[in-house]
């Protein structure tokens, strides 16, 4: 059988009785089986991280029937895979509970440490923890820690330390590393992931018989030439077919995305023949079956050699020794070369002439100069003698000497009288070890570190360390060069940190096509981030200012092609992410196998993961600062701004330079688009130019790669996900508090809209705080969970968006959620501009206040009271009031 076939992947978490039996299977102890119930019973102990750089996954396990986290898309999630579709893996947890690690140091000293295993597995034949490790990674952990891990007789990796903790529950530890991981048949996996489903439908049996009559009895047909036969309907049959081994290919070597290279065999039988044929070469190199029908390939048949003297359409004629001709059919001559009974002699084995490498790597110049000795050797070459000339004698004799040499050493003249410029001089190196070593040692302690020293300053350091220890010295100049031949990236890393290497590292080039970091397929891989747009928009009635809207935005990865977005006034949250999976199931009715996402918030939230588990699709995260990972979207953030939105009126371009922006060109004064008009024009920019322009990656356009991609990877149209009610609530995001209480009159309140349903009148309701769901796409409803059961709830604009299409609801609901909240702090700060009014008021009151009582206090002390002694007589003491004083023009006038 060609390769490992996958199964198809069931649940099949055990039971307790089927537990107990395996438990009493491989006789382990009481203390193994509360090991094993505690792994099973715990929830992961820790949450994966991407700290160095590796792209995290979150993958919705059917076998499981709950998420399992990755920590790297290239090591650790193959490793799933592939217990996913093993029938001996029965359960297997990731990040189980941490055990201890004890072992000795370099020094002899006792070392021990907390260990969270990447896996706890548990087969038909055993249980054990793993731990997945690069064969790089291993090789450098081997050197720092000798004592934990280390290589066996037969070359495996393992963990001393983490037997020893096995060992005593009866367990097993094992070390795996990426040696192990095949990503061509991971990549398989992931492409036929969809077809080995319980979702995928049986094929019918006369579609299956129609497939297997394009064979016409051949053994096994080119993938490419069995979908073009096969018709629109035969990509998601073929792959159904191949899912379920009716059709066989070797997954394990030929990647089902490259289709002119893969071979299907129409049954196991051809299949195991072709795999026996191939273990039954004697040369090392694979032996193409193309090359067979060449014209004068020598073959093995029946124990005598044959040569190959014809191929034609359907015939082979081949040639025996004795000058016997046999003229074979295709298919038969294709069925014996399968079932190994006509082999080749030997392998077409291609070396480059020497001759040619010289020629290859000869220069412009030297081409140039050839060309003149050769015009100069050409008349004595051809037997004339020659007289005077620019070149002596003796020149000429060495230009022919040299011509002839290389006829007898490479068969060709031309290439001996190429300049040798390159093996002249000393080619060597010229500085003295002892001075390189202090290079490397000056750089690696003085000159690599956050104290970013100059070279200068390093120089200095260089010099006197030399005149200590006696060694000589080179210039400034060769120093300099020295330190700037060193590895740029870990320089940088070393002075400036991990954010400013990252930008100097070498790009990733993806040299195989076992892990295409695009995808291979439409709706595989897709990117979503946010961006705040450069433009102001206005209400559309009564013009007031809105501000910048933000864009969520899903592009897929394969195709360049943007399958969903979403345009609000709100910052990126978790409403966002799944307004525009919604937007993408109700424009392509499926959402992408991958969802590659940064570490925001909104993206870690339980809402978003819920959403994508609960139609298993998988979620990676991209490592922080490392832009790179989600280059598509980033760029196409880019094409949208300068292409469509920087050409609109109101967009805020100017105000990167706001020192310079006046009145008269500020953007908030010459916004004139609405949220309603602007969603609009962006999806016509995206339908109309965007998907229809060529795409320099592509080389051809978005939707023209969607159309093709999904012709030859297949419309799996049993993945589609209905766009009905029922997705509509389950996309439906919940407020900040996630609850709302119920008014007696008003019902809830949620974004500042009231919604009522008559359910609100019931006593245990009112004034009761209740879950609530809305749509950000119909201000018209709302949800409320009430009394175990979620309720619709519609509007006091519900007459406005009855009646209305999808686009018109989504475009008029955003604008009006907007305004009410705009119109919300509107009044908030009238509030308070009266509040502060009033709080000045009452100040100025109390100042009055406090001015009068000063007055009348200065008053009292300024002018005092004068007392009037009374005569001493039987009649009681009086006191004689003050008279109020007469102004100096009274006593004038009375003559005073």
């Amino acid at each position: 059988m060609a390769g490992r076939m996958p199964r198809r992947a069931q649940k099949s978490m055990l039971a307790p009785e089927q537990l107990t039996a395996l438990y009493d299977k491989l006789s382990l102890s009481a203390a193994a089986r509360s090991v094993v119930e505690q792994i099973r019973s715990s929830p992961p102990s820790r949450n994966v991280q991407g700290g160095r750089g590796n792209v995290c996954v979150r993958y919705p396990s059917v076998k499981m029937g709950l998420t399992i986290q990755a920590e790297s898309h290239t090591l650790e999630l193959p490793a799933i895979y592939r217990k996913e579709y093993e029938d001996n893996v029965l359960e297997f947890y990731d990040q189980p509970p941490r055990i201890i690690l004890r072992w000795q140091g370099r020094g002899g000293r006792k070392t021990g440490t907390w260990h969270t295993p990447d896996f706890f597995v548990i087969c038909r034949d055993g249980m054990w923890w793993e731990e997945w490790k690069y064969e790089d990674e291993l090789e450098r952990l081997a050197k720092q820690q000798p004592h934990r891990y280390a290589r066996d007789a037969d070359g495996r990796w393992r963990c001393p330390p983490g037997e020893e903790y096995a060992n005593q529950y009866q367990l097993g530890y094992r070390v795996r590393t990426s040696a192990e991981i095949d990503l061509v048949l991971h990549q398989n996996l992931v492409f036929l992931e969809d077809y080995l489903s319980e979702r995928s439908p049986a094929p019918d049996p006369e579609e299956v018989a129609r497939i297997v009559r394009l064979f016409r009895g051949q053994s096994f047909l080119m993938l490419s030439d069995l979908l073009q036969q096969a018709g629109d309907t035969g990509p998601d049959l073929i792959y159904a077919m191949i899912a379920r081994h009716i059709l066989i290919c070797n997954l394990d070597d030929e990647t089902l995305t490259s289709c002119e290279h893969v071979r299907v065999f129409r049954d196991v039988h051809a299949a195991t023949a072709h795999r026996a044929f191939k273990s039954r070469q004697t040369t090392h190199e694979v032996v193409n079956l193309e090359i067979v029908f060449e014209t004068g390939t020598a073959l093995a048949w029946d124990g005598k050699d044959w040569e190959v003297v014809n191929t034609g359409v359907n015939e082979v004629s081949l040639k025996n020794e004795d000058g016997k001709v046999a003229t074979l059919s295709r298919g038969d001559f294709e069925r014996c070369i399968a079932e190994g009974r006509i082999q080749p002699i030997r392998s077409i084995a291609i070396r480059e002439n020497p001759a040619d490498a010289l020629l290859r790597g000869a220069s412009k110049q030297d081409l140039q100069e050839a060309n003149r000795r050769s015009a100069l050797i050409e008349p004595y070459l051809a037997g004339q003698k020659v007289q005077g000339g620019d070149v002596s004698a003796r020149t000429l004799f060495s230009y022919l000497a040299a011509y002839r040499s290389a006829e007898q050493t490479y068969g060709n003249g031309y290439v001996g009288l190429l300049p040798q410029h390159k093996r002249k001089g000393r080619r060597g190196e010229r500085l003295p070890a002892s001075v390189l070593d202090l290079i490397n040692e000056v750089a690696e302690t003085k000159y690599e570190d956050l104290r970013s020293s100059t070279p200068w300053a390093v120089y200095g350091k260089f010099l006197e360390l030399a005149e200590q220890r006696g060694i000589p010295t080179t210039s400034f100049k060769t120093f300099l060069a020295r330190i700037r031949a060193r590895p740029r990236a870990a320089q940088v890393r070393k002075r400036e940190g991990d954010r400013a290497a990252y930008q100097v590292e070498e790009f990733f080039w993806l040299l195989e096509q076992s892990t295409p970091r695009h995808g291979s397929r439409p709706f595989e891989i897709a990117h979503i981030d946010h961006t705040q747009l450069e433009i102001e928009l206005v209400a559309s009635k009564s013009g007031l200012n809105l501000g910048r809207p933000w864009l969520t935005l899903m592009i897929d990865a394969h195709t360049r092609m943007v399958i969903a977005f979403c345009i609000s006034f709100e910052k990126p949250s978790h409403r966002a992410c799944m307004m525009v999976l919604r937007d993408c199931v109700r424009r392509y009715g499926r959402l992408p196998q991958f969802v590659v996402t940064d570490r925001g918030a909104e993206f870690l939230g339980a809402y978003f993961q819920t959403l994508l588990a609960a139609f298993r699709r998988s979620q990676k995260i991209r490592p922080a600062a490392q832009s790179r990972n989600g280059s598509v979207v980033e760029r196409h953030f880019g094409v949208s701004q300068s292409q469509l939105i920087h050409n609109l009126r109101g967009n805020t371009k100017l105000m990167r330079n706001v020192r310079t922006v006046t009145k008269m060109v500020n953007p908030k004064s010459l916004a004139v688009w609405t949220l309603p008009d602007f969603i609009g024009l962006f999806d016509g920019w995206l339908r109309e130019c965007y998907e229809a322009s060529l795409h320099p990656a592509l080389r051809m356009t978005p939707k023209q790669a969607l159309e093709d991609g999904l012709r030859l990877s297949g419309y799996r149209k049993f993945t589609l996900i209905p766009y009905d009610s029922m997705f509509e609530l389950l996309t439906c995001p919940s407020t900040r508090n996630g609850r709302a209480k119920v008014l007696p009159s008003r019902g809830i309140k949620v974004n500042y809209l009231h919604y009522w349903n008559d359910a609100f009148r019931r006593p245990g309701v009112v004034n009761k705080r209740v879950a609530v769901r809305y749509d950000p796409y119909n201000a018209g409803v709302a949800y409320a969970y009430v009394e175990g059961q979620w309720l619709t709830c519609r509007s006091e604009y519900y007459h406005v968006f009855n009646g209305r299409t999808v686009s018109e609801v989504q475009r008029a609901s955003q604008e009006l959620m907007r305004g009410r909240q705009v119109v919300e702090k509107s009044r908030s700060a009238s509030a308070a501009r009266l509040g502060q009014f009033l709080l000045k008021a009452e100040q100025t009151e109390v100042k009055s206040l406090e001015q009068l009582r000063d007055g009348e206090h200065r008053a009292s002390h300024l002018n005092p009271p004068i007392a009037v002694a009374a005569k001493v007589d039987a009649t009681p003491s009086i006191r004689i009031q003050r008279r109020k004083r007469k102004p100096l023009q009274h006593y004038q006038d009375a003559g005073v």
